[in-house]
């Protein structure tokens, strides 16, 4: 120990500096590491093809639009993908025929262009296929009957959990994940669609003859289907808008609460919120409930029938969505 410590003493400028050294030499490798990599990202930036730009993208929306197309109504066959680059401006989709035209912005990194593309895709896509379905439904005098499919369809787990399988397999999951999962609702909240069929197959069928020929139908039907995937895709917590106000409708969504809510006011609020919607010239309001809160909605509804006189009711109405929960569904109509 004594030997270790006097030759630590007889070299201790030349261990101080070796270790100086050392130090320095790491912190300078660092530096040139970080800069050697921006220098390289900043020319491959500049001289990148755009073949292989291209490519990249092409690749990312081509995943994207599999993962879509297998949460459609419909199984279809994958559109061919053509790829622009824009100066400027957002990127967007646009159509030649059968192919899709990803319009993308140089300014963006391809994954914002990707998420970008990808959510508007998703949305145009899925209501364009349930546009479709009910398009080619709307001779049938069986309301139940598409209702019945609809929930079918909303209700395919193996298909969803097929979906979140191969999701977990692809490289570049974290990117796409969070896309996927709310536009995948839609399967879930295809019941949301069959609930409201009978007035979507209403908007449908109605022409712009006679009293209603100021009224843009196509417009009002597209308005109503928005509506009603903005409350399907939305997420737990999400503020989400129950009221439609259109020229031609005025409907109103009332959710049952918890027991909670019950216990502090029974059908109070719930009456008083009728109230309001009749005051704002709503005329067709739907109560919904689910699972355990059915026992609630019941009993609000015979409150509403004994306080609120404007308005006409029809029989409840209950989808089995498994079996441990059903839908039960109220719809009033205000007598005007």
């Amino acid at each position: 120990m004594d030997k270790f410590i006097n030759f630590f003493i007889q070299n201790k400028t030349s261990i101080l500096i070796s270790i100086i050294t050392f130090i320095l030499g790491m912190i300078i490798n660092g530096f040139w590491n970080i800069i050697k990599n921006s220098i390289n990202n900043f020319i491959a930036n500049i001289f990148r093809s755009k073949s292989s730009y291209h490519r990249a993208l092409k690749s990312n929306m081509n995943l994207a639009i599999k993962e879509i197309q297998k949460m459609s109504f419909f199984d279809t066959k994958p559109n061919d993908v053509k790829v622009k680059l824009i100066e400027n401006g957002d990127p967007d989709v646009d159509y030649e025929g059968e192919q899709i035209i990803f319009k993308i912005s140089k300014n963006k990194k391809i994954s914002e262009n990707v998420k970008i593309l990808f959510k508007g895709y998703a949305r145009e896509y899925i209501l364009g296929r349930i546009k479709i379905y009910l398009n080619n439904h709307q001779k049938d005098s069986s309301e139940d009957y598409i209702a019945k499919t609809l929930c079918h369809l909303a209700r395919q787990k193996r298909v969803e959990e097929k979906i979140h399988d191969e999701i977990n397999l692809k490289a570049r999951k974290q990117e796409y994940k969070k896309y996927i999962d709310k536009y995948s609702n839609i399967r879930k909240n295809g019941l949301l669609f069959s609930i409201f069929f009978p007035e979507i197959k209403r908007m449908g069928k109605l022409s712009p003859d006679g009293y209603f020929e100021e009224i843009n139908f196509e417009k009002e039907f597209d308005e109503f289907l928005n509506f009603l995937y903005d409350i399907a895709t939305k997420d737990h917590g999400e503020r989400v808008n129950l009221k439609y106000k259109s020229d031609f409708s005025k409907i109103a969504i009332i959710l049952v609460a918890s027991d909670n809510t019950w216990e502090k006011g029974k059908a109070k609020p719930y009456i008083e919120r009728i109230k309001k919607l009749i005051k704002n010239n709503f005329t067709t309001i739907y109560l919904i409930s689910g699972g355990y809160k059915n026992e609630y909605s019941s009993k609000v509804f015979r409150e509403i029938k004994k306080e609120i006189k404007e308005i006409s009711s029809y029989p409840k109405k209950e989808i089995k969505v498994s079996n441990h929960n059903t839908i039960r569904i109220y719809k009033l109509d205000v007598i005007i």
